[in-house]
């Protein structure tokens, strides 16, 4: 049976090595992470799906990448999510941009642009409709999983020729096209929010917790993150609290009360309620479905 890391986290160690700054996996049933929990760290990652299908949640965002789709994770960015079937594989890169880039010179404002999070390259790249980055991207995977010394300089070329491409390809969108412009001197601040949310979820938040983390007042910030999600701030909170607990019900060992308690819940039945408001199934069910599905 799949076993499931204890809880969620940020991961903050150095990626890679000196001479090779990126740290590569390949994920199938045997690895620990397979089913990947809700976790956040100052690097950019780049995920190819091998085989099968993942779902995967990005702060507010979900998606469902199948079989030769990537996707492009910006720092600080809140995710989490799990594969189709057992048989599903799937490969990551992490890297930290501002560790292998000089973004000093005047010749890279883009990338200083895109390290400040004045731009976010698009996320999901599906390969039939890629044509113009599956081939550099594809050759990157392949030169990263050799963690050979001898072509850090080849990665990094090629990790440089894929985020040229992004920009040649307008692959991107700016905080101009992202929200209305009122908002814009609090956008940078939305991976803080995301992540004290992450960080606190199995505990009681306060509107006014949330509010205080863009410093922005209840009623203001109430409109800043409909705008921003489409979502209410307390009825995100209880749907990312609910994809938490859809990943823990991934694994067969674990308590679904005990689940429901560490993903912010204090009472069973009302968790129990809103799983089957967000999933159109009771949490039994759920997990029943996905074993009778990974089986």
């Amino acid at each position: 049976m799949l076993s499931l890391p204890a809880g969620a986290y940020d991961e903050n160690f150095e990626r890679g090595s000196l001479t090779f700054p990126f740290d590569y996996h390949y994920i199938n049933k045997h690895h620990p992470r397979f089913i990947m929990p809700f976790h956040y760290h100052i690097d950019h990652e780049l995920i190819r799906i091998l085989k099968g299908g993942l779902s995967i949640t990005l702060n507010e965002r979900h998606y469902y990448l199948k079989e030769g789709d990537y996707l492009f994770i910006s720092d600080g960015v809140v995710h989490g999510g799990h594969p189709d079937s057992i048989n599903d594989v799937y490969e990551c890169v992490v890297f930290n941009l501002s560790k292998i880039f000089d973004t000093t010179k005047p010749n890279t404002i883009d990338l200083k642009r895109l390290i400040t999070h004045q731009i976010q390259p698009k996320e999901i790249f599906y390969k039939e409709k890629s044509t113009g980055l599956s081939y550099f991207i594809d050759s990157f995977f392949d030169i990263v999983k050799t963690r050979n010394d001898e072509n850090s300089l080849l990665a990094q070329g090629l990790l440089l020729t894929i985020l040229g491409n992004i920009f040649h390809l307008k692959e991107f969108t700016t905080k101009e096209d992202e929200i209305a412009s009122r908002y814009l001197k609090y956008l940078n601040k939305t991976n803080v929010l995301f992540r004290y949310i992450f960080d606190n979820y199995d505990k009681d938040i306060a509107l006014e917790d949330m509010a205080a983390t863009v410093n922005l007042n209840p009623k203001y910030f109430c409109k800043f993150f409909k705008e921003l999600t489409g979502k209410r701030p307390m009825d995100y909170l209880n749907a990312f609290r609910i994809e938490c607990a859809a990943v823990k019900l991934q694994s067969p060992t674990e308590n679904i009360n005990q689940i429901a308690y560490t993903c912010g819940f204090k009472d069973p039945a009302y968790f129990t309620k809103m799983f089957k408001r967000y999933k159109n199934l009771s949490p039994r069910e759920f997990r029943q479905l996905n074993l009778e599905q990974k089986d």
